[in-house]
């Protein structure tokens, strides 16, 4: 008698590996789309960060934040600081904030807000579309540094710059 060799998988074999795969989707789909919203915020951080110069410079000669609707100061108009997921980055101008001392920190009033792309077909992610994060420059020891700000925080004297991105998103410089 011929025995007949078996060949292929056992429908409980596929079972366990179709299950094993969903498992697998399911901790690595929204880890990615984590992943791919934070790199979008670093292209925010970035942006505002090559800003910082201009500004800091502005409040440091006059005390007076400079006002980017169009280019002034040193600083571009606020539509031609741009990127792929960044619609703009917007210096407020206002400077009206009397500044507040905690330590050796001192805030300046300056609000610097970069915008994101909010189009449906735009590359940006749904959590971020829209959405704004709010820095304000702060004056420790002499040097300049652009602070944000996590919702609910009362880690630093900010009072004016806003953040309306998921606290989760943003990087841990954000106190």
């Amino acid at each position: 008698m011929l025995r007949t060799i078996q060949k292929g998988f056992t429908l409980i074999e596929l079972m366990i590996v179709i299950a094993i795969i969903g498992i697998l989707a399911a901790i690595a789909i929204p880890q990615y789309k984590k992943f791919i919203s934070q790199a979008q915020v670093t292209e925010a951080m970035s942006l505002v960060n090559g800003s910082l110069s201009a500004v800091s410079s502005s409040y440091s000669t006059d005390t007076t934040c400079p006002n980017n609707t169009t280019a002034t100061s040193g600083l571009s108009a606020s539509t031609d600081i741009s990127g792929k997921y960044v619609l703009s980055v917007l210096a407020n101008g206002t400077g009206s904030i009397i500044p507040v001392a905690t330590g050796a920190s001192t805030t300046t009033g300056c609000v610097v807000t970069a915008t994101f792309r909010s189009a449906v077909t735009s590359p940006v992610v749904a959590d971020l579309r829209g959405k704004k994060i709010g820095f304000e420059l702060i004056q420790t020891l002499g040097s300049y540094r652009l602070a944000c700000r996590k919702t609910g925080s009362t880690a630093l004297p900010i009072v004016t710059a806003t953040s309306d991105v998921p606290a989760e998103l943003l990087p841990a410089t954000c106190e």
